[in-house]
């Protein structure tokens, strides 16, 4: 799923992508790993899927999730609780 968001539905391999916008929301672990490049490197032709997936792992160890919205009708479900502004140093030193 994360591979296929990444490279578009030409690159693909399945059928699980949201380019379309067909899942209101996604949710699942962080990925730790550059994906960016490893996509590029797909896409130039100097690694392959089997490469990627072996690579791809969630961030320390499964402890970060994310939650993302992809309509209008998900949005429209959230409520704003309380706005915390963090330090920068702060957040990244965890």
């Amino acid at each position: 799923f994360v591979f296929n968001n990444r490279v578009g539905i030409d690159f693909s391999v399945s059928k699980f992508y949201n380019k379309s916008g067909k899942y209101s929301y996604v949710y699942g672990y962080v990925a730790d790993s550059n994906i960016t490049e490893m996509v590029g490197d797909i896409r130039e032709g100097r690694s392959s899927f089997g490469e990627f997936s072996d690579k791809l792992k969630p961030l320390k160890s499964n402890s970060y999730v994310q939650l993302s919205f992809h309509s209008s009708e998900a949005v429209k479900m959230l409520s704003l609780y309380k706005i915390e502004i963090i330090d920068k140093e702060v957040a990244f030193n965890d």
